[in-house]
């Protein structure tokens, strides 16, 4: 009898797009295309007068590049002012152009009048200018981007549609903080589902978005950093530190290489194994991928061009925050209001809770969302309006859906014991007696208890660890409603 060999069934994998590589028209901007015909056409020996973005060198030297993530042609610039333009400006500059560092090609007869050298501006002029761009109108929305997006992943819920999609498209930075947002993905299949979803993303998100571009001169080497990243990991691992200190922190000091980073954790688990771990309660949006969903293979795993010119599209937009002084007490309020109709615990309003109402915890969380709702839907501003919106159709819906599953996680009271309280009755006291929406300052509290207001603001920080106490902005307080 023959003997009948299955063939394995062959994987299609998606293919990735390189954002440093993007060496074809179809992946340029208009814009694009056209500053870099003009810096294409530069001429030695001409005069030239242009626009473009600062790369410094070393002193007195610079590169001037069409847009500030164009690798594909550049200037480079001798400086003859007395000053050297900032990192990043955009400026426009005036000189003439010539040929610098000639040398003879070893290679070639000693006769040889061929040549290699530098093109060079010699810049007489400059002056910082605000870039006129033109967004174009596309015949491609968010629809058509968040299909693309998600073009081998079925059976997803609308609203996790929705924020895959805003993971993707980020937010602009935030007063103090960096932009993106972050997005934990938990498993009602227990079999690895999120990791695959997240590696669907892959094929509109370039793998080396985020990663440095050296070029090498002779005049020394001109970095290029796209200012957004996209970052994936295990949830179910101890996280990397860029991962923790984003999910803790976000200050733009400690993450210094990004404007904005936006993180995709993925995990086995269908639920956090306490709410306070930081996938959880420090994510943007901590969610459930549901038991319909599955990766079509049946697809074929293209690279879809329009998704990405989209996505870099939408980072070059940056919408504001009206009044960001009152919007986080709205949200704060918001926070309280859903703890009472949910009959939940009052310390998830405290630090680590799922309503963490701390300043920077769920409320600028719940503006990221907004802001990367407004790119979405070609808001320039976010109001109180669009905030409201996006607490109740997103993050309320989001808290209905996991509530299913970690209704016990979410209820249970974190213990707050009495003799705990009566140690802080005093600040509890001044607290209530304020009972301020802007909060209450250290610097008042101290005065009122005629304590220093060190040993008051260690006080604050224990009741704040217990839960007793939420801090409304920076150095300011306000007491739970226990």
């Amino acid at each position: 009898m023959p003997e009948f060999i299955a063939k394995k069934k062959r994987v299609i994998k998606p293919l990735l797009v390189k954002f440093w590589q993007r060496y074809y028209g179809p992946l340029w901007f208009p814009f694009e295309r056209e500053q870099i015909k003009r810096f294409s056409a530069v001429r030695v020996n001409e005069p030239v007068d242009i626009s473009g973005y600062v790369k410094c060198i070393r002193k007195g030297i610079f590169a001037l590049f069409p847009t500030p993530f164009s690798n594909q042609t550049y200037l480079t610039c001798i400086n003859h002012t007395e000053k050297d333009p900032p990192e990043n400006a955009f400026i426009r500059i005036s000189g003439v152009v010539k040929w610098e560092k000639l040398t003879r090609n070893r290679n070639l007869p000693a006769e040889s009048r061929i040549f290699s050298g530098e093109k060079v501006v010699h810049v007489e002029y400059w002056k910082e200018e605000i870039p006129n761009i033109e967004f174009p109108k596309l015949n491609y929305d968010y629809k058509d981007f968040k299909r693309d997006l998600l073009y081998r992943i079925e059976g997803l819920e609308p609203k996790i549609e929705d924020f895959i999609a805003f993971s993707a498209l980020s937010s602009p930075p935030l007063h103090e903080s960096i932009g993106g947002v972050s997005l934990t993905l938990y498993d009602s299949t227990k079999t690895g589902l999120p990791k695959l979803v997240i590696r669907e993303i892959k094929r509109v998100i370039p793998s080396d978005l985020g990663n440095p571009f050296v070029i090498r001169t002779s005049y020394g080497p001109i970095r290029l950093q796209y200012k957004f990243n996209y970052r994936t990991e295990d949830a179910d691992k101890p996280l990397s530190n860029l991962a923790r200190t984003l999910l803790m922190h976000r200050e733009k000091q400690l993450i210094p290489n990004y404007d904005e980073l936006s993180l995709s954790l993925f995990s086995k688990r269908s639920r956090p194994l306490t709410i306070e771990e930081p996938p959880c309660c420090r994510s943007d949006i901590p969610t459930v991928v549901p038991e319909t969903t599955y990766i079509n293979s049946s697809k074929p795993a293209y690279v879809e061009f329009d998704a990405l010119k989209y996505l870099l599209w939408q980072h070059m937009k940056t919408p504001i925050v009206v009044d960001y002084e009152k919007s986080i007490p709205f949200i704060q309020e918001c926070l309280e209001k859903t703890v009472e109709k949910y009959r939940l615990p009052s310390t998830q309003l405290g630090a680590y809770g799922f309503l963490d109402a701390n300043y920077n915890a769920r409320p600028t969380s719940i503006i990221r969302k907004s802001l990367a709702y407004a790119r979405a839907q070609n808001l320039k501003k976010v109001n109180q309006e669009v905030i409201q919106k996006v607490f109740n159709e997103y993050f309320k819906w989001n808290l209905d859906w996991v509530y299913e599953v970690w209704e016990d996680l979410l209820s249970p009271e974190r213990g707050i014991s009495t003799l705990v309280k009566v140690e802080y009755r005093e600040i509890m006291r001044v607290l209530r007696n304020y009972d301020n929406e802007g909060g209450i300052p250290v610097e008042i509290i101290a005065k009122e208890l005629n304590e220093s207001p060190y040993k008051v603001q260690e006080k604050l920080t224990e009741m704040w660890n217990s839960g007793l106490v939420f801090e409304v902005k920076r150095g300011s307080y306000r007491l739970i409603r226990i």
